[in-house]
């Protein structure tokens, strides 16, 4: 009985330090590692554009608001060389917002390597003015300026029209 413990106190002991060296060179890869390849921090050098979502039905989007925004992160040196503009998606979201002027955040992600952080962009939030969506028909008129000043041996007709209507759409307040 007393050989039995004494096989199962050294098996334990074994074990400890077996798990004890596979800690310590988990941490001696991890540190060469981190070694090698740095984080990098700053910002990203090429602009990515900026994506409207959800903009609500019979709305429009009237103002020209910024199309492309700046991006600052935090990424392995590795992945730097690896990343460019598709990499980031850029959204602003506009559900449930009504008519009128309205300041919505960007969100930021990058969607090819998750290791990459988003620390801030420029800019951070968009101004957005909505308005409403209208259709309207319009004549189509044809009208001719400065009529004296055709040259000589040339006559203007009757204009034709076809179609005589079009639909216009865009904002309300246009």
């Amino acid at each position: 009985m007393a050989r039995n413990t004494s096989t199962q106190r050294r098996l334990w002991d074994n074990l400890g330090t077996a798990l004890l060296a596979l800690v310590l060179s988990m941490v001696v890869w991890v540190n060469a590692t981190y070694q090698n390849d740095r984080p990098r921090e700053g910002y990203f050098p090429e602009s990515v554009p900026i994506q409207m979502q959800n903009v609500p039905t019979g709305l429009v989007v009237v103002n020209n608001p910024d199309e492309y925004v700046r991006v600052k992160i935090k990424a392995f040196e590795s992945s730097w060389s690896r990343l460019t503009a598709n990499s980031f998606q850029a959204t602003v979201d506009l559900e449930g917002l009504n008519e009128g002027l309205h300041t919505v955040p960007i969100k930021i992600s990058c969607n090819t390597d998750r290791t990459v952080s988003i620390i801030s962009s420029q800019p951070e939030k968009l101004n957005v003015r909505l308005d409403f969506l209208r259709q309207e028909a319009m004549d189509i008129t044809v009208q001719m300026d400065n009529r004296d000043d055709l040259p000589l041996g040339y006559a203007v007709g009757v204009p034709e029209v076809d179609p005589e209507t079009v639909m216009v759409e865009g904002a309300g307040s246009a």
